[in-house]
């Protein structure tokens, strides 16, 4: 190899890191999904809904996404970073699974298909199901800290916190942008 193409390399391997890992909640380093080399090592169809070919998603794969997704949220307070791990539950699965009450319901098939800005602030009542539908889907959204680990320590999430997490749940990390 020449002096050139070493340097070439060099600089190359020396830019991997910044785009191929990411810091996960422990200070550990956690591999970010690369589209290019995922298609080359997996077989690449044609879906009848795309308008590109892309590969088949494996089990292997989909449990690596089960495993959570690092999050920043909002800070507690300046310095003070606030930095889960996440999954994204179905709000559907949660209303059959009964861990959404029947009476709260209607309020989160309003959530859901509106979102916030389809409430009624006025609204006492709206307002404290609005809560406890973020409460429920934070804890089935929350991989760590889990919401109970953070209730257990006295720690109350604000309503920032918790309009992010639920935001993450119906579109993904996209949602957080709007609050930074």
């Amino acid at each position: 190899m020449d002096g050139t193409t070493f340097e070439g390399v060099t600089e190359n391997m020396q830019q991997m890191p910044a785009e191929g890992v990411q810091m996960d909640s422990k200070g550990g380093m956690q591999p970010v999904f690369n589209p290019s080399a995922y298609m080359q090592n997996h077989d690449v169809v044609q879906p009848v809904n795309g308008a590109e070919a892309m590969p088949i998603t494996n089990v292997v794969d989909l449990k690596k996404y089960a495993r959570g997704t690092v999050v920043r949220l909002s800070d507690f307070a300046d310095g003070m970073p606030f930095v889960v791990r996440m999954r994204r539950p179905s709000l559907m699965a949660l209303m059959k699974a009964g861990k959404i009450p029947n009476q709260l319901i209607v309020s989160a098939n309003e959530l859901f298909a509106k979102g916030t800005g389809g409430l009624d602030v006025d609204n006492a009542s709206m307002l404290s199901e609005l809560l406890d539908i973020c409460e429920t889907i934070a804890s089935a959204a929350l991989i760590e800290p889990t919401y109970k680990e953070i209730k257990d320590a006295g720690i109350e999430l604000t309503d920032e916190q918790l309009m992010e997490i639920f935001s993450y749940t119906q579109t993904g990390v996209e949602a957080l942008k709007s609050f930074r």
